[in-house]
Order: C-alpha cells, then sequence, then structure tokens
C-alpha cells in the first residue's frame, strides 16, 4: 500500500497546467545575552549577542548590524557559521538603553529583535558604627574598643579612607585598613565630657558616608565608708537562734542605695547580701550559723568596684543533737517480735558518755535509760510491749542543761493465721496452666488487709516458681505440685497454707489443614497437608484423612487423591491426630472448589482465493470438562486491526477481496470458549502478492490516476504530477467556494496572506504562507476568504484602511494625506460558508490559513510586521517612541499592544482589539490609549494587534492545524493575498 510524502508545490500563473510560485523567507534574528528585564550600570562596557537563521538563505549572505539607542553600534558583518553575532557596547548616562540587532537577506527581507536594559547609577559608600553604642559611659583615661563596617557598591574595602571624629577631640585616625568584608576595630582613649563619636569613610568618587553614637566619659571613682554597729564584738549566741547584724555606709559620688553589701563568715563561708536605705542604714537577719566562734566580716562596692570593710566576732553554741536509727519512723511489728531501739546521740561541747539518755512510751511509760558509749551509739532491747500504737520520746541532756528530743511512732500488731488453699483444675493435664485460690481466707486479729506469696514447688522441681499461676510449660506428665500460701499483713508474714496436685496425659492436636494446590483442575491430583502437629507430652503421633465430595464420603483414607471429582465440585479433608491413649482433636479444611479447565487452542490456517482470504479451523479445540466450544476471530493487516470482515463458516472468519492490497500481511487470530474461559490465541497469516493489473508499479484499487504511475511527484505535493489539475483564487472582496471533483479523495492548499498598507519609507507587513493536504470525499463544498491589501487611512481621526478578511484599521491625524494604513487580510480555507468574513462559526471551521501582515506609518523605522508562521512578526516603531510597536498573534491569542489590558471591559467599544481571525484596529478614544498615528493590525488565526501610537502593526498568525503535513512561513508576499487548490484527475 502506497504512503504519501506531503511538500511544498512549486507553481506559476493559473489553470491546470500552471506552477505555483518560490517562497522566500524572511531571516529571523533573536537576542540571546540579554532581555528587556535585565539592568546595567553606567559607563560599563557590556558584549550583546544573538543569533540569526534564514529558512532559503545561506548564513554566509546575511548581514548584521547593531544599533544603540537607534545609533550604529556595530557595522554590518555576517554571522559566524552557527548564526551567532556579538558587538560591544558602552551604557551612557540615562535611565534606559534600547539595543536592536537587524538582519538582512540577499532579498532586502529584514528580521530585527531588540531589548531595552535599564541603567543603574553609581551610589555613596555607607558607615556603621557598631561599637560603642549610644548611652555607653567610661571612665576617663581608660582605653574604649570600637568596631565598624564599611561598604561601596564601586569600590573595594581596602581602597576606602576611613577615620574617626569626636565632637570634643576633633578627628581621631583609626591606623587600620578595613579588612576584605569591609570590617574594622581598635581602640580610643576619649577626654572628660559628652562625645559625639561619628566613623567616617570616603570613596574614590569622593562621595561620603557616615555613622554616630553619643557616650559619655566621667571622672575618676572615690571609695565608700562602712562600720558595724550592731552586735558588739565578743557576742555569744543559741545556735538557731536569729542574729541581726546593723551597719552604717556611705558613698560621696554616688547614692547610697547603690551599694552593694555582702556579709560572710570565716567558717560558713559567704552569708548573704543586704540592699542600703537611701540614708545608708544597712541590717542583716541570720538564724544558719554554725555551733563555733565565727569572725563575720561585712563588704561594701561601689558601681565602679571600689570597696570598704568592718567586720565582728560572734560565738554559736549548740544543745545535743539525736538520730534515730530504729525503730523506723511509723513501723509496726507483730508482738511476738524481740525490739532493738537504738540511737546516735552527741554533743559539740560534751563528750557523748557524759549524756544522759531515756525513752519513753505513751502507753508503758519509761521503757529505757542510761547514757551513750563514747561514740554516741545508745542500744537497748526491749520486749512485751502493749498492743496499740505507742508515741515514744528519746530525751537527751548535755551538762549545761541543754536537751533535745525526738518522737517516733511504733505500732503493735497480732500476726495472721494460716489459710485454707486448693488448686484448679483438678485433673489437670500438661497443657494446663495451674491456678492456685486461697479459698478460706487467714484470719488476722487486728482486722488488717492481707497479701499473699505464692511458692510452687515439685519433687523432680529445678526450683520453686512463684505466682499464683504455674504455666503449663513448667509441667510434665505424672509430676506432682505443691503450692504454699503465706498471708502477710502491713506488719509481715504470718502461718502458711498448703495444697497439691498430679499432671495427667493431654491428647495430640493438629492445625493448620490445607488442600494443595490452592486452585485446581479435573486433571490435577489433590493432597491434605497440615501446618502444625504435635503433642504436649512429646509421644508419637499418627494421622488418619478423610475425604469429601460435595459433601459426599470420597471412600478413601490417603493423604491425596486424583480423578474422583468434576469441575465445580467442592472437596473438603479431614485430618484426626493419634497418640498412645487415644485421639486428639480433627480439623477439617476450607472447600476446594474445582475450577473450570479452558479448551486447547484450535489449528488454524488461511486460504485466499477470488473472493478473498478464509480463516480455516484445521484442528477443533478440545475441553476436558466436555463443555461445549465456540470460536471468535480477529484480522489484522500489517499490524493493525482490521474488523470490516464477512462470514463463510465461522462469524467473521473472512476478508473481501476488494480490501485486499499488494505486499499487505494478513494474520488470522482465533480464540476458542467454552462460555467460561478463553484458550489461547492460534493464529495464521498470509503475504498479498502483486494485484497491480495494469503494470503501473501501484495498485489499481488506491490509484490517484487509474493507469498511470502514481509514484512520479517532483514538486512533492502529495498529487502525481501525470494527473495533476489546480485552481487559483485571487483577491474578489468576497467568499468563493470550490466543489471537490467527483472522485477526488484529496487536495492540496497553498494559501498566501495579504501584506499591510506601505508608506514610503516603511513597508507594510508581508503575507504569511501556508501549505497542507486535506482529504475530501467528491461533492464537498470548501469555502475561500482571499485577503485584501491594506489601504491607506486618508481621513483624519477616523479608524479605515483594514484589508478584506479581518485586517485592522489604521489611523492618522493629517487630513487629506494618508500616512498610516490598514493591516492586510488573512487567506483561508473552510468548511462552513458564510457572507460576513468574521461570522464566529465560519471562522472556527478554517482548516488552513495565511496570516496578514500589519499596516505602517510614515514615522521613521514604523514599518508593519510580517504575517505567519505560527507567531506573526511584531511591528516596528520610532526612536522616539520605541515600545509603541504592535504585536504579533499566536496560536493561542491575539497580539497585545504595549501598556493596554487586551480584555475588553463592559461598555466599551473593542473594535480596536485583535482577537480570533482579526488584526486589532487603530482607535481615537481615550480610553483605549491611543494616538495617531497607528497601523493596524494584520488578520489571521489570530490577528496582530494596532500599534499605540506613531508605529506599524503587529502581523497575524499562521494556522495548518486542520490539514495533514502542514507547513507555514513568515512574510514572503506582497500585494493582495492568493489560494491555490491542486487536486489529481486522469488525462
Amino acid at each position: 500500500m502506497e504512503r504519501w510524502a506531503i511538500g511544498f508545490m512549486v507553481m506559476a500563473g493559473c489553470g491546470s497546467e500552471e506552477k505555483l510560485s518560490v517562497y522566500d523567507a524572511v531571516p529571523d534574528a533573536v537576542i540571546t545575552s540579554h532581555s528587556s528585564a535585565d539592568s546595567v550600570r553606567e559607563g560599563a562596557v557590556i558584549t550583546v549577542s544573538g543569533a540569526v537563521s534564514d529558512g532559503t538563505d545561506d548564513l554566509a549572505d546575511l548581514a548584521v548590524t547593531w544599533f544603540a539607542d537607534e545609533a550604529l553600534a556595530c557595522d554590518a558583518q555576517p554571522p559566524a557559521a552557527d548564526g551567532a553575532s556579538s558587538c560591544e557596547v558602552v551604557v551612557p548616562r540615562g535611565d534606559g538603553l534600547k539595543v536592536r540587532m537587524d538582519v538582512r537577506d540577499p532579498g532586502g527581507n529584514v528580521g530585527t529583535d531588540s531589548v531595552t536594559l535599564t541603567i543603574l547609577e553609581t551610589s555613596a559608600p555607607t558607615a556603621s558604627l557598631l561599637t560603642p553604642a549610644s548611652g555607653d559611659r567610661f571612665t576617663a583615661g581608660e582605653p574604649i574598643g570600637f568596631s565598624g563596617v564599611v561598604n561601596d557598591e564601586e569600590d573595594d574595602p581596602a581602597d576606602l579612607v576611613v577615620w574617626l571624629e569626636s565632637s570634643i577631640d576633633g578627628r581621631i585616625d583609626i591606623g587600620t585598613a578595613p579588612t576584605t568584608d569591609g570590617a574594622l576595630s581598635g581602640s580610643l582613649v576619649l577626654t572628660e565630657g559628652d562625645h559625639t563619636l561619628a566613623l567616617w569613610v570616603r570613596d574614590s568618587d569622593d562621595q561620603t558616608g557616615s555613622s554616630s553614637v553619643i557616650v559619655a566619659i566621667e571622672p575618676p571613682n572615690v571609695a565608700p565608708t562602712c562600720a558595724i554597729t550592731a552586735p558588739p564584738s565578743g557576742t555569744t549566741v543559741v545556735a538557731g537562734d536569729l542574729v541581726v547584724f546593723e551597719a552604717t555606709v556611705s558613698d560621696d559620688d554616688g547614692a547610697n542605695d547603690a551599694l552593694v553589701v555582702e556579709w560572710s563568715s570565716d567558717e560558713d563561708g559567704p552569708l548573704g547580701t543586704s540592699t542600703p536605705s537611701s540614708a545608708g542604714a544597712v541590717a542583716f537577719p541570720i538564724d544558719e550559723l554554725s555551733a563555733t566562734t565565727h569572725t563575720v566580716t561585712m563588704t561594701v562596692s561601689d558601681e565602679d568596684g571600689a570597696t570598704c570593710t568592718d567586720f565582728v566576732l560572734v560565738t554559736v553554741s549548740t544543745p545535743p543533737a539525736i538520730a534515730i536509727r530504729t525503730p523506723a519512723a511509723g513501723a509496726r511489728v507483730h508482738r511476738t517480735e524481740a525490739l532493738t531501739f537504738s540511737a546516735l546521740v552527741t554533743d559539740a561541747e560534751d563528750a557523748a558518755d557524759e549524756l544522759i539518755v531515756a525513752w519513753e512510751s505513751s502507753i508503758d511509760g519509761v521503757v529505757a535509760a542510761g547514757s551513750p558509749d563514747s561514740s554516741g551509739d545508745f542500744i537497748a532491747a526491749v520486749g512485751d510491749l502493749s498492743l496499740g500504737t505507742h508515741s515514744l520520746t528519746l530525751t537527751a541532756t548535755d551538762r549545761d542543761g541543754l536537751t533535745a528530743s525526738a518522737v517516733q511512732l511504733l505500732t503493735v500488731h497480732r500476726a495472721p493465721e494460716a489459710p485454707t488453699v486448693a488448686i484448679a483444675p483438678e485433673g489437670a493435664r500438661t497443657d494446663d496452666d495451674l491456678t492456685a485460690t486461697v479459698i478460706s481466707p487467714a484470719v488476722d486479729g487486728d482486722g488488717d488487709a492481707l497479701s499473699f506469696a505464692y511458692e510452687w514447688s515439685t519433687a523432680d522441681a529445678v526450683g520453686p516458681v512463684s505466682g499464683s499461676v504455674l504455666p503449663a510449660s513448667a509441667t510434665a506428665r505424672g509430676q506432682v505440685w505443691t503450692v504454699t500460701v503465706t498471708p502477710s499483713d502491713d506488719t509481715g508474714p504470718g502461718e502458711p497454707g498448703f495444697a497439691s496436685v498430679e499432671i495427667g496425659n493431654t491428647p495430640p492436636f493438629v492445625g493448620g489443614v490445607v488442600i494443595e494446590p490452592g486452585t485446581a483442575r479435573v486433571s490435577d491430583a489433590l493432597e491434605c497437608t497440615t501446618s502444625a502437629v504435635g503433642d504436649p507430652d512429646g509421644d508419637a503421633i499418627t494421622l488418619a484423612y478423610s475425604w469429601t465430595i460435595n459433601g459426599v464420603d470420597a471412600g478413601t483414607s490417603e493423604r491425596s487423591i486424583a480423578g474422583l471429582f468434576a469441575a465445580g465440585d467442592a472437596v473438603r479433608c479431614t485430618v484426626v491426630p493419634f497418640d498412645a491413649a487415644g485421639p486428639g482433636a480433627g480439623e477439617t479444611s476450607a472447600p476446594l472448589v474445582i475450577d473450570n479447565t479452558p479448551p486447547t487452542a484450535p489449528g488454524v490456517s488461511i486460504e485466499l482465493d477470488g473472493d478473498g482470504l478464509t480463516c480455516a479451523i484445521v484442528d477443533i479445540a478440545v475441553d476436558a470438562d466436555g463443555d461445549p466450544v465456540t470460536y471468535s476471530f480477529a484480522w489484522d493487516v500489517d499490524g493493525a486491526p482490521w474488523t470490516d470482515t464477512g462470514t463463510d463458516v465461522h462469524p467473521g472468519d473472512a476478508v473481501f477481496e476488494s480490501d485486499l492490497e499488494t505486499d499487505e500481511t494478513w494474520t488470522c487470530a482465533v480464540t476458542a470458549t467454552d462460555g467460561t474461559e478463553s484458550s489461547p490465541a492460534a493464529t495464521a497469516s498470509v503475504v498479498i502478492e502483486s494485484r497491480d493489473g495494469d503494470g503501473d508499479g501501484v495498485d489499481d484499487a488506491e490509484d490517484l490516476c487509474p493507469g498511470f504511475d502514481d509514484s512520479i511527484d517532483l514538486n512533492a505535493n502529495g498529487i502525481p504530477d501525470s494527473c495533476e489539475v489546480s485552481m487559483v483564487f485571487g483577491y474578489t472582496g468576497s467568499p468563493q467556494t470550490f466543489t471537490v471533483p467527483d472522485g477526488v479523495t484529496r487536495v492540496y492548499l497553498e494559501a498566501r496572506g495579504a501584506q499591510g498598507w506601505s508608506a514610503s519609507d516603511d513597508p507594510g507587513g508581508e503575507g504569511g504562507f501556508a501549505s497542507g493536504t486535506l482529504f475530501v470525499t467528491g461533492g464537498d463544498v470548501l469555502s475561500v476568504y482571499v485577503g485584501g491589501q491594506g489601504q491607506a487611512a486618508d481621513v483624519a481621526y477616523v479608524p479605515m484602511g483594514g484589508g478584506y478578511n479581518g485586517g485592522g484599521d489604521g489611523q492618522n491625524n493629517t487630513s487629506g494625506g494618508g500616512y498610516a494604513g490598514g493591516g492586510g487580510g488573512a487567506s483561508d480555507v473552510r468548511l462552513i460558508y458564510a457572507d460576513d468574513p468574521l461570522d464566529a462559526d465560519s471562522l472556527a471551521s478554517r482548516v488552513l490559513v495565511a496570516g496578514g501582515g500589519g499596516g505602517a506609518t510614515e514615522n521613521m523605522g514604523s514599518f508593519g510586521g510580517h504575517g505567519g508562521s505560527t507567531i506573526g512578526g511584531d511591528g516596528g516603531g520610532p526612536w522616539d517612541y520605541p515600545d509603541s510597536y504592535g504585536r504579533g498573534g499566536t496560536q493561542t491569542e491575539g497580539g497585545c499592544a504595549p501598556g493596554r489590558d487586551c480584555v475588553c471591559d463592559p461598555g466599551i467599544a473593542c473594535e480596536h482589539y485583535s482577537g480570533f481571525g482579526k488584526g486589532g484596529s487603530a482607535s481615537n478614544l481615550a480610553v483605549h490609549g491611543m494616538t495617531p498615528w497607528n497601523g493596524g493590525g494584520g488578520s489571521g488565526w489570530y490577528g496582530g494587534s494596532a500599534a499605540m501610537e506613531h508605529a506599524g502593526g503587529g502581523g497575524g498568525s499562521s494556522y495548518v492545524g486542520g490539514v495533514v503535513e502542514g507547513s507555514t512561513g513568515r512574510g514572503g508576499h506582497t500585494g493582495h493575498g492568493e489560494v491555490t487548490v491542486v487536486w489529481a484527475e486522469a488525462p
């Protein structure tokens, strides 16, 4: 089968024997080094670079020229071999710099691109004085450290001049240069007084910056005076009594209440601080001095660290010290226990064995008395205390009659009696946990809450086991286990109780019974498996098997079965374990339903005769379950599915002879099904030999020109040269139609957009180009709209001159003269006819569009943008209105002039907006932001925008989305538009 390569067709003139014209593309220019968002610094030398290309001319034949603010920057030169070009530019003073690159081909076509860069001015240096800070105070004569940071946008820190300046002491040279990051530091000495201290910096442009703070320099300090007034030196006090130290302080050059007063002891170290009153009175109370003779010192400090001291002697004496060891505080004991009372008694001044000690009970009176040994230990054995809670008081007296005492509570209780205990279960086995239970609680004479401790033991056990539960893992058959349960109240343990049990036999178990394989058919053997089998007693185990099919005993005790079931049967197996003592509990598997077995694949072959192809079944499919089998057929040709089949023996098993082409490979795939599942596909293939009856090298059924060789197509437009016929549609100012001849299945379309209006110096944008192949049916009617060239806007302040088929109007401000004009109309082919070329439904049916060019003005450099390719060309603007030119349309939206919101506001006439199928029109309405002169936008798939002021309009975009093998080009056509239709007819 033939595949057609669609390309450009070269023709001239009109009529069936005419050829198409030669297309010369406009070169493209793109600035790559900078964009309009970039900034440069005044005075800098920058290198701008870009790239150029041309679809129809060699790069070596192109000339690239660079301009800076419309002045020549670099003479015309050919680009490099890869299309690159560059130029050095000196940045002037000002707010912005426009750089433009033009490329011109031998035919005079010019491509251009430009960017506008923002110019940055030089700046003054900055200084920041970090330390000292404003408000800092210093003493005259002491060094003052300083630090700061300086910076300049243009100069390195090492090139900056830096100094300090005082409002009192004048300029102070720093003596060191800033670091590479602008940091600097040092020290200086200032005279007494309040200084404004500034850090200054000057750059190479003689610009300066500074930072300042205010600091105070004060005179030298005078030390404070002080005296302790109470208690008198040599005073003796009792340990723990409150002692109040009093004093007076003063400071000649500061506030008294700003002084810091600290107290210390040569024995106890630092004692604390006091805050003086404004009159200089000081008080320091303390009751924590240790028992010894102290030298208590007062130290007074002012804000600058000058001090004054005074001291007194104070002696502290102590009574005996008592520490009870036993009994513990709040202890609870049984009455039968023998008790030991012990304590440590000492005195700081007297020997321990010179002290008198006595224990006294609140119930039984004095129970022990005497003196401690030389180390202070006092120990007494006490028995037969009365039941109840005793308050025990221990008293110690020294030789001076000073006493100390301590009180301890002791409760005397009765012990609990033995409980009655049972073990569950009674007939325990090795898989049973044993649980001990108190069934008759022990008796406690005091009514105290009881707790119980459990301990298990056996004659052959390794050791006792604690807890009320003995796990089965600890027991073995035949063992006798005894549990001992001991009651306790909060005082201690009482009499224990006992119980015993002998361990019996445990049956074996089985688990995880399943049938394998998990899915099965009638041809499979089934096996009963288990995942867990065991006996807690370690006895040998045997397993017994049984099977059911649909709930009926299968009559076998084997572990596996085969051949006893059919598709859809539910099969189960049951396993019962046995040890020497008998059976354990059995387990039954989940049912396994036997799956359907799909039929086997059939054997097939393809038979070719005069009627076409037949896919024949030579070996029938076999179904193991005995189900009836049906067949389905699927065809493909050269790998692509084919569904237009006929029937010979089975539905869809035949392909008609008229569908066969030379060298095609046809494959038949047959699948057998039993109504539930299908077999793998069986396939057969055949290659069709030549069916070219007329010998022209192509199949007769596919010939565009029957009897002639379709492969000769020198202009590569998809129409055989031997039968190529064409029709050229010129400009008429109204819709035209083309009716597809009978038997024609494809036409080749070629369209050229109209040129925009041209000024004396600035040309209107040239029309774009579009071509492609459209598949049709004889009798189809195509609507042809040929664009009109843009005309002059002859009436001042009246938008006019737009070319037919969507060209936008231009506008001038001079009566009787043409200084601006409209955009060119697009040329297109549509599927829906409408008298109005801007009808929305008709526009949406366009299959191919060649964009029109934008209108020019008489302002220098205000050329119109070219129509096409997929993005229309931008218009040009004069040097004093560099950014007012119209923009080209795209594939998704119309061009938008700069500074305009291209969304139409409610209540505002919108004719000036570009859009789908129309170029933007100029307007003298103030709300539209336009002033004359304005070139109109070219029409296209989407139109180019009109210019804002004194500039050319943008070109419309071309479109080939409705054809195949489509191609577009920018510019290249002047005058009115044109559409050519080419098709095949037998000579």
